[in-house]
């Protein structure tokens, strides 16, 4: 029997159901957002309870990389994971710049990044690998990150004023104040991140689609 036409194992199964409900959730959120945004009323709260659960769900993408039930960077991961969610909380409590144009641009690209790999990842489990999908999942990135990482430059630079009038305290005698803290980190951290992240993903393109055509069958 080819290897892909064999019963899938039941871990197979479980992860083929996980990423059909990522890519659900996500697609949901696509469109609730689109939706709202097209229609001129966007507002933060009527979409942002979906995207904390989509991104909250991805922490069980690590726990299946350090059980050995998938492969991946789990550091990477949580940088990923980690900074989305911080991206998350920055435009859950800032009302001033939530229901901006920039906020739901930032939704729509965080969301579209999902449907864009679970399939692959899906499909993979169950013993099939589909190059179309494969393809998808690194190519998609090329227009998504430049825009995601673009957008949370924006989001972070619109939030600064309201956190820095509104978050301030004091840590073993030391004044903190949100608003500092945070153009600190764009200034000084977040080209970094934000390179390490495009040059990871560039690196995992280029091994897994060389130049760009389907690998051929291995002869047995």
């Amino acid at each position: 029997i080819p290897p892909n036409l064999r019963m899938p194992r039941l871990s197979g199964v479980y992860l083929f159901t996980y990423c059909a409900l990522q890519t659900v959730i996500h697609l949901v959120l696509v469109a609730r957002t689109a939706q709202l945004f097209l229609a001129g009323n966007f507002e933060w709260l009527a979409v942002s309870d979906l995207a904390f659960l989509g991104t909250l769900l991805q922490i069980v993408d690590v726990i299946h990389c350090l059980i050995g039930l998938t492969k991946g960077n789990v550091p990477t991961s949580l940088v990923q994971i980690f900074g989305r969610f911080t991206m998350l909380w920055i435009l859950h409590n800032c009302p001033e710049t939530r229901d901006s144009t920039p906020a739901a641009l930032i939704l729509i690209v965080y969301a579209l990044v999902e449907p864009c790999r679970y399939p692959y990842y899906g499909f993979n489990a169950l013993g099939f690998e589909i190059y179309p999908l494969m393809w998808l999942r690194y190519s998609a990135f090329l227009p998504l990150y430049p825009a995601g990482l673009s957008l949370e430059a924006i989001n972070i630079a619109l939030a600064i004023p309201y956190y820095y009038r509104t978050y301030q305290t004091v840590l073993y005698g030391i004044p903190l104040n949100a608003g500092v803290l945070m153009g600190g980190f764009l200034l000084l951290v977040f080209p970094f991140i934000a390179r390490f992240l495009l040059f990871h993903m560039l690196k995992q393109r280029k091994s897994k689609l060389g130049g760009d055509q389907p690998k051929k069958a291995k002869k047995n």
